[in-house]
């Protein structure tokens, strides 16, 4: 996880002076478009399963907390999407853990 961190700390730091990217994600206009999963296509989490989505939300609830602090102490645009990113990453964890 430190690991993790460090990498998307360096990578970012990297990018900062290249100037904002919009990325085209799922749904976004010009972006491809993805259907939900019905009920039927969800299948049921193993406790294995269910316990590896836990602890890549913690990762993703981590990042979302590093990426706010370096926002408030350099007030960067780039980390307060990020950290936006990665709270809509934490959420969808929990629709996957949920079945939401």
């Amino acid at each position: 996880m430190k690991t993790r961190i460090l990498v998307s700390s360096l990578v970012i730091l990297a990018c900062v002076g290249a100037g904002p990217v919009m990325a085209k994600g799922p749904n976004s206009p010009g972006g491809p478009q993805v259907a939900a999963p019905s009920a039927a296509t969800v299948p049921t989490l193993s406790t294995v399963e269910a316990d590896d989505l836990l602890k890549m939300r913690e990762e993703e609830k981590v990042a979302r907390d590093v990426y706010l602090k370096l926002y408030a102490r350099w007030k960067t645009p780039v980390f307060s999407q990020i950290a936006a990113s990665e709270q809509i990453h934490f959420d969808a964890l929990f629709d996957a853990i949920v079945g939401g």
